[in-house]
């Protein structure tokens, strides 16, 4: 039996590098990717990712419906680009 991990990730592209990527090259583990809620615009499009720490706070206890157990994060960082 592997373990369930959940990733909440920022948006699609980082869902796709979960699937294309991670899983693969883990198959002992059950990585399900969980892209974050953001703010829809007129269009109905998402817009931007998590802006404030409330927001992550309510997604992160959300995702894990008040069963902490473990944890842990992953962030990236690219050149030229503020953290």
């Amino acid at each position: 039996m592997s373990s369930k991990v959940l990733l909440l990730v920022e948006g699609q592209t980082e869902v796709a590098f979960v699937k294309q990527v991670m899983k693969p090259a883990m198959p002992g583990l059950s990585l399900v990717p969980i892209a974050v809620t953001t703010r829809i615009t007129a269009d109905g499009s998402h817009k931007g990712g998590l802006v404030t720490y409330a927001s992550f706070r309510r997604q992160v206890l959300r995702l894990l419906g008040g069963q902490l157990r473990r944890h842990g994060n992953i962030t990236d960082r690219l050149p030229g680009i503020a953290p």
